[in-house]
């Protein structure tokens, strides 16, 4: 089946589904360039074409003028092959039939006509209708769902349009919010003459070759197999589609393709609008869903009736109207008979291509069945789904996404699976191969066996089955999947009980399960002790360095890079690709951000469907795509965390960072959606949960919850609690919380670096909240244990220049490391590193006071130094400082030479491994660039923030205040609204001296706020 889509709409500008065409479009477009240079020609006289406004699967719009009427009007020309199939003269009698509707609800059709075939091109059909100047439903739906009253009275205008039409036999087919436009607040239905000629000229031949008119998503079941013998009934169900998604913001039924919405529509159950908006009236909710019945006997039998219905929308409806149980089976009935009739045209079209719709060699591996006296085999159930699939990579067979796979299945633990369920799942995977298998406990031995069969039937299934000792569960499953390979074709594989042992394999899978489950600290410790028992097991040192990296467990981390590297023989071509980047591509030398970001999208190349893959990416895009330059990265990373849960709908990381960049991004459409989505999957106590919970809470309002979380930070992870006093900090939110939360952090570190880095934490907390003074406290307490000598007055230093600390501090530490960062004596690399950094700061300060002089001399000693890697200061540190504090010079002398070390200190950064001082650099950074001239480098600069961190949101303050003020100077109102809310929401109270700084950036908000 085809289905063939219309994507013009007839406002002043495109309808969502069109888009802006351009002169690059020429080669692409449906009417090519040439024929709309033959189309203006022909119409010269007649319209003037003033360029396109959208294109659609059956046509393009122009904006034209009529030349004769002086007025605007929407052209629409048919694709030339469509127009052909049709016959122009039948198709324009149908048009011409169709401009005789005249309703105040409906657009009319004002003229039509043909450019007859010619030499230099085909024949063009084309119509004119009134051009309008407002926006249409797509438009408003984009903005959310939309209120009650405002969609009951579209409801009944688009109602009374349809009574008006099916009055005079002419039935619409394609209703879709793109075709209804708003003028004045009221509906227009779009369309008609295109409908009814496609209805009337090329039923036939359309329904000959199972090609739907229409829109999936808007489609009649019937309609969407090609039924003849439509009527009004179906754009009653198209109608309650819309009302649908105008109430709840998505539509009744969405899915990857056209042919998956159209199955959930003939097999799913109605669903009731108030699941997703419990203030929908229950009057209201029954009108939409029995606009939505499958069976076209089920919905109201006229428009006139679903007008009465409107009218009344919370009374009951009569017995009459009410399906019995009856009638609910026949609707069933008729949905699989269009089901099945729906297959057919499937399998047929597929046919017809020359190949199977399905990959024959994928392999969907189904959860196995597991017979024991006790539950201490349980783990094997899901877990012989990852053991089978680590097998299946001979030449002829490979496996079908995992998970994906087992969401399709709704898997729960030792439920039973239909070979239909299974076969089903299967299908939705795209696998043309299914296994299934079984583990039963035979006193003190195993048996593993399985089947492998096709999920069209066809065939004798493959059948293998092995016994042995508990601990031979490797070999067991070695033997089994090399005999059905061997039956099959496909070759042998890696043994895996060469890999590990049995015990090994069941801590593997368990901290395979919990990793999934948000429980990192249990993952590591289950990979761990897979590691004890066999230190070549690569796949649990692959697995250990992903949920390593969840923890603050910087050993863990390590070893697990080493073991996984050390075995990287061992891992298929997916999991060398995943290693490669989860360790750096210079491993084990160090990678940069960008490299590391650049080694997953490959990964993502070689493995389409590892949802580990997909979700590591997505974390890069998501945390360090700004700090990276990296173009869009928080819309990038809403689509790798897409992805990585469309394979793994279990796999809680990639939700939980899906709703945190919906956040940041401040697109709150979907999360009600994804926030029902996370409370069903909350069942496990992750280490990221109680922070997900809290960031939710506080997102929907939802007070109750909030103050539940709140009472609760006593007994949140510490990862939990470092989360939320960055996430805070970043979006501006809650910040309140952020205090209590560093309390807490404080009492439970006893002392040692845990108790320093508390303090350092709520240091910056300080800072940003605009409270140099009790900073300044702070940073004095911290001065015994400093971890090198001058770290407390080079604190200070940055405290002044970056966060509006205390000055005449400042200034007594720049007196007093001026000898330090001047010296010249012989010292080891440490001390060097010191100095460096001292000279560093220096410059910073002197520059900030306008003092060429000192910012020479600092400059100079920056750039003399030569230091190795050490943790203090690192050489791509000391180049950039160097690099900056010459810009500035070149700046201020009269030189041209800025740019040039600008550019130079800016891909030292991005290719740095890592900058220490990339915070206080990228304020330096911004702030030669503007005064250079360079705003669009400056805000690039200002912009490099890290999202979601469990580290201290360092200067964030400073990073708010000065994207505010450079997007303003850039005449970017809405980048600037942004960031002078989430200032002044973190600077709610500061001290006195900066009182009138907050109230100044609070009375430039209000003021950009009533424009």
């Amino acid at each position: 089946m085809s289905l063939v889509e219309d994507g013009g709409g007839y406002g002043s500008r495109p309808a969502i589904g069109a888009r802006e065409l351009t002169p690059a479009d020429s080669r692409r477009s449906i009417i090519p360039m040439d024929q709309a240079d033959r189309l203006s020609t022909a119409l010269q006289g007649r319209y003037r074409l003033d360029g396109p406004l959208g294109r659609g699967g059956m046509a393009v719009v122009f904006r034209a003028h009529d030349l004769r009427h002086d007025r605007a009007v929407a052209l629409k020309v048919l694709r030339a092959e469509l127009g052909a199939s049709l016959g122009a003269d039948r198709f324009l009698l149908e048009i011409r039939h169709a401009a005789q509707l005249q309703h105040p609800h409906i657009l009319p059709m004002l003229d039509s006509g043909e450019v007859p075939a010619d030499a230099s091109g085909p024949s063009l059909l084309w119509f004119t209708m009134p051009l309008v100047e407002g926006e249409s439903l797509r438009d408003r739906i984009r903005r959310g769902a939309q209120p009650i009253e405002d969609v009951v009275r579209w409801s009944r205008e688009l109602a009374e349009a349809l009574a008006y039409a099916h009055g005079r036999g002419i039935v619409h087919r394609d209703l879709k919010p793109e075709n209804v436009l708003l003028s004045g607040g009221h509906a227009l239905l779009a369309d008609f003459g295109l409908a009814r000629a496609l209805e009337r000229t090329a039923s036939d031949r359309i329904t000959e070759s199972g090609m739907a008119v229409g829109t999936p998503a808007y489609m009649s079941p019937e309609q969407a197999v090609a039924d003849p013998g439509l009527d009004g009934r179906t754009d009653l169900y198209s109608l309650g589609c819309v009302m649908y998604e105008l109430l709840a913001g998505e539509p009744p039924y969405t899915g990857p393709t056209a042919q998956a919405v159209i199955a959930k529509r003939l097999l799913d159950p109605v669903p009731s609008v108030r699941r997703l908006r419990e203030t929908v009236p229950p009057g209201l909710d029954r009108i939409v869903e029995r606009l939505l019945a499958k069976a076209p006997a089920d919905r109201y039998a006229t428009a006139e009736e679903l007008l009465a219905a409107l009218d009344a929308p919370s009374a009951p409806e009569p017995a009459s109207a009410r399906p019995r149980s009856v009638r609910i089976w026949v609707a069933v009935a008729i949905g699989v008979a269009l089901f099945l009739a729906l297959l057919g045209v499937m399998v047929l079209r597929a046919r017809a291509r020359g190949g199977p719709s399905l990959d024959a060699g994928a392999v969907a591996v189904l959860p196995f069945r597991v017979t024991a006296p006790d539950h201490s085999l349980d783990y094997l159930g899901e877990g012989m789904v990852d053991l089978f699939a680590v097998k299946l990579g001979g030449p002829s067979v490979h496996p079908a996404p995992v998970r994906q796979v087992l969401s399709y299945l709704h898997y729960q633990p030792g439920a039973g699976l239909s070979p239909e369920e299974g076969n089903d799942a299967a299908r939705r995977a795209g696998a043309g191969l299914v296994l299934d298998g079984s583990v039963v406990r035979t006193g003190g031995g195993l048996q593993v066996s399985a089947d492998l069969r096709r999920t069209d039937g066809r065939g004798t299934p493959l059948h293998a089955a092995a016994s042995g000792p508990v601990d031979s569960l490797p070999s067991l499953v070695d033997q089994v999947a090399a005999s059905l390979l061997a039956g099959y074709g496909g070759g042998s594989s890696t043994q895996l009980g060469s890999l590990s042992n049995s015990a090994a394999i069941a801590e593997y899978l368990q901290g395979k399960v919990a990793h999934r489950q948000g429980r990192y600290r249990d993952a590591v410790a289950h990979f761990s002790a897979a590691l004890q028992g066999d230190s070549t097991f690569a796949l649990a040192a692959l697995d250990m360095i992903a949920a390593a990296d969840r923890t603050d467990d910087f050993e863990a981390q390590d070893r697990s890079r080493r073991l996984a590297y050390a075995s990287r023989g061992r891992l298929s071509p997916k999991g060398a690709a995943l290693l490669r980047a989860w360790v750096g591509p210079n491993y084990p030398a160090p990678s940069s951000l960008v490299a590391v970001t650049a080694a997953f999208q490959d990964a993502v190349r070689v493995a389409p469907d590892v949802a580990d893959a997909w979700f590591e990416l997505g974390d890069r895009q998501f945390h360090y795509g700004l700090v990276n330059d990296q173009p869009h990265p928080l819309e990038s990373a809403v689509r790798s965390l897409g992805r990585a849960l469309e394979l793994d709908s279990t796999f809680l990381l990639p939700l939980d960072h899906l709703i945190l960049a919906k956040l940041y991004l401040e697109d709150t459409t979907d999360l009600r959606t994804l926030a029902r989505v996370w409370s069903a999957r909350d069942t496990v106590s992750g280490d990221r949960n109680d922070f997900i919970r809290w960031r939710l809470a506080l997102a929907l309002g939802d007070s109750t919850g909030l103050a539940r979380e709140r009472s609760r930070f006593d007994r949140y992870p510490d990862q939990a609690l470092q989360l939320l006093a960055n996430d805070a900090q970043t979006a501006a939110v809650g910040v309140g919380d952020v205090g209590p939360v560093l309390e807490e952090l404080r009492r439970r570190a006893v002392g040692g670096a845990k108790l320093r880095r508390t303090r350092i934490w709520e240091r910056d907390w300080l800072l940003n909240l605009g409270r140099p003074a009790a900073a300044l406290a702070l940073t004095d307490s911290l001065q015994a244990g400093e971890p090198w000598p001058g770290w407390t007055r080079q604190q200070r230093i940055d405290d002044a220049v970056f966060q509006d600390g205390d000055t005449v501090a400042a200034a007594a530490d720049v007196r007093a490391l001026s000898p330090l960062a001047a010296s010249t004596t012989r010292a080891d690399s440490i001390v060097e590193a010191i100095r460096t950094r001292a000279a560093c700061r220096l410059g910073f300060w002197a520059m900030s006071h306008g003092d060429v002089s000192g910012v020479r001399r600092w400059a100079e000693k920056v750039r003399g130094a030569r230091l190795k890697s050490q943790g203090i200061y690192t050489d791509d540190d000391r180049a950039i400082c160097g690099d900056l504090l010459g810009a500035w010079l070149a700046r201020n002398g009269g030189s041209s030479g800025s740019a040039a070390l600008l550019a130079r200190a800016d891909s030292i950064y991005l290719a740095s491994d890592v900058s220490f001082d990339y915070g206080a650099a990228n304020i330096v950074t911004a702030r030669v660039r503007e005064a250079v001239g360079d705003l669009s480098g400056a805000r690039t600069a200002i912009g490099r923030v890290g999202i979601g961190l469990s580290v201290s949101p360092e200067y964030q303050s400073t990073y708010l205040r000065e994207q505010g003020r450079l997007a303003l100077a850039a005449g970017d109102t809405a980048a600037a609204v942004i960031a002078l809310r989430r200032y002044v929401a973190l600077r709610s109270d500061p001290e006195p001296s900066l009182r009138g700084q907050t109230d100044s950036a609070r009375t430039l908000l209000a003021s950009l706020l009533s424009r």
